[in-house]
């Protein structure tokens, strides 16, 4: 068991920086980065760590479907070792709009949240739990690919030239998608049209 990477798991996973974790259990920044990455931690700072916050180290586990989306993504760029200004890079996106994400103050498209788990390599459904399987309706994958597209229903119905309630009806399987509707809809979407049947 390697109790250094519990360690970071746990500052990790509740956003704690370096500097914020040593000074809240009473440990040097320098020393903190050593036992994370060696795995060799005295007796005294585990018992200041479990203390201090009420955990067991040798059984903490990261739960990040309790997680919001922001914190999800800060935990795998702190994880993976990156900045903010790394991963907007990356992104191509500026340093504000991704500081708004991480805090929950804005909610990125989920075009972008694919390419964030694309880039810090975790699994999409981690942020978009909705993604369609096998027994998903042809509303939720209707659903789905709207918004991986990034389009609202009202742009999706202009492009494909129907009334934006027709999309809201077809994403709550209220009314079935027509052939000629179904060709439109996956040649917009970019999927294959059996998808949708």
């Amino acid at each position: 068991m390697n109790i250094g990477k519990h360690i970071r798991d746990f500052r990790v996973s509740n956003g704690y920086s370096y500097t914020d974790f040593s000074k809240e259990v009473g440990i040097k920044t320098r020393t903190l980065s050593r036992i994370e990455k060696s795995g060799k931690v005295k007796q005294q700072y585990i018992e200041k760590i479990e203390s201090r916050f009420g955990i067991c180290l040798a059984e903490y586990k990261v739960n990040l479907s309790e997680k919001s989306v922001g914190e999800i993504v800060s935990y795998y760029r702190i994880k993976r070792g990156l900045t903010r200004d790394d991963l907007t890079a990356a992104l191509g996106i500026n340093k504000a709009y991704l500081s708004e994400i991480e805090t929950g103050r804005r909610v990125p498209s989920a075009a972008l949240l694919l390419k964030i788990s694309e880039t810090l390599n975790f699994n999409i459904k981690l942020l978009m739990p909705d993604i369609p399987d096998k027994e998903a309706t042809v509303g939720e994958k209707v659903r789905y690919y709207r918004r991986i597209n990034g389009l609202t229903q009202k742009e999706l119905a202009n492009l494909i030239d129907v009334d934006p309630n027709t999309i809201s009806r077809i994403e709550r399987n209220i009314v079935k998608l027509l052939d000629e509707l179904r060709e439109k809809l996956a040649e917009i979407l970019c999927i294959d049209e059996n998808l949708l049947k």
